[in-house]
């Protein structure tokens, strides 16, 4: 047992302990660097906060990873070829490098929407991912839609879900160890070693991340992590299997995708009262302080840390019901 559990604990180790070490290094190097998250009536942070923090985990997993992977010789990743999976690797550095670059000279949506769609069209056309395998018979066109609209959409679920000290990385946590236990239920280890990768990574940035935090996740961060758990399912699912392709991830990402959509509802809604009335109305793209963490703030006069372990346990009771249905599907 415990030989068996080895592989699974020293990746999970190894980029918890380097991203505890390079958080503090990133944070105040992005502190020198002017990407500092300033108090205002939006914002929950009373206090200046270096942002961008997310890219101690894009460097801790990624180089703590890479040695597990040369020295164990494993491979990267089951059933994807080592050149397909450093160009997924070269995107995920592209898009946590896109959300860098707003976390410095915050770009407009547009630019970081428009960034993240060509990013998400290269996984499809350059890495070939996408849900052809789910579903054979999808004419390509309609598989680079839902490929580009299922990746864009998680990384602008993270990225609006991090509002919250710990929220975001938390939730993604939650995320990570529930997509892992599915990847046992189809007998795909090693998608479960870079998970618990992940996952470790996670942790270690969370130290700092949790409330009262000292350093931001940033869009470097969420966006990296929401483009990730789309993507591994896609690369490491099962064919002809909605549930751990498609069903698994969707609860596992359940809170921000939720988040999302009732912002877009939200914000498509009073645009579209302003202009029956005449009124200045604000933009889709445009934030607002109307999020799920921002309402039970409100609703309950609870903290951050107790409004955070609330959405945890949506996220955690979402992953259970997604590992429930695996389990009795694989019994069947």
């Amino acid at each position: 047992m415990i030989e068996k559990m080895l592989p699974y604990l020293i990746a999970f180790v190894g980029p918890l302990v380097l991203t505890l070490v390079l958080t503090p290094i990133v944070r105040e190097i992005n502190r020198k660097l002017g990407m500092v998250d300033q108090p205002d009536p939006r914002r929950i942070n009373k206090v200046p906060i270096p942002r961008g923090g997310g890219i101690a985990i894009v460097l801790g997993v990624g180089i703590a990873y890479g040695l597990f992977v040369l020295l164990s010789g494993r491979p990267a990743l089951q059933g994807l070829s080592d050149a397909k999976f450093l160009k997924m690797s070269a995107l995920a550095v592209a898009i946590a490098l896109l959300g860098l670059a707003d976390d410095k000279f915050s770009l407009s949506p547009k630019v970081k929407l428009f960034g993240q769609l060509v990013i998400a069209f290269l996984v499809w056309w350059w890495a070939d991912l996408g849900f052809n395998d789910l579903w054979p018979d999808l004419p390509r066109w309609l598989d680079c839609l839902l490929t580009v609209f299922w990746i864009a959409g998680a990384v602008n679920a993270f990225n609006l879900i991090d509002g919250l000290d710990g929220l975001a990385s938390g939730i993604a946590f939650i995320a990570t160890i529930g997509m892992a236990g599915g990847c046992f239920f189809v007998q795909n280890p090693q998608a479960a070693l870079f998970y618990f990768a992940i996952a470790g990574g996670l942790l270690g940035f969370l130290r700092y991340n949790y409330n009262p935090a000292s350093v931001f996740l940033g869009d470097s961060g969420s966006m990296c992590i929401g483009f990730v758990l789309s993507t591994l399912p896609l690369a490491s699912h099962v064919p002809n299997s909605f549930l751990v392709s498609v069903g698994v991830p969707l609860l596992a990402m359940g809170v921000p995708i939720f988040d999302t959509s009732l912002a877009i509802l939200r914000r498509t809604l009073r645009r579209l009262i302003a202009r029956g009335g005449n009124a200045a109305g604000g933009r889709v793209m445009t934030a607002d302080s109307d999020h799920l963490h921002h309402r039970i703030l409100r609703a309950t006069g609870l903290n951050q840390r107790k409004t955070a372990w609330i959405l945890y346990g949506v996220a955690a009771t979402m992953v259970g019901v997604g590992l429930v249905a695996m389990s009795l599907q694989s019994r069947a």
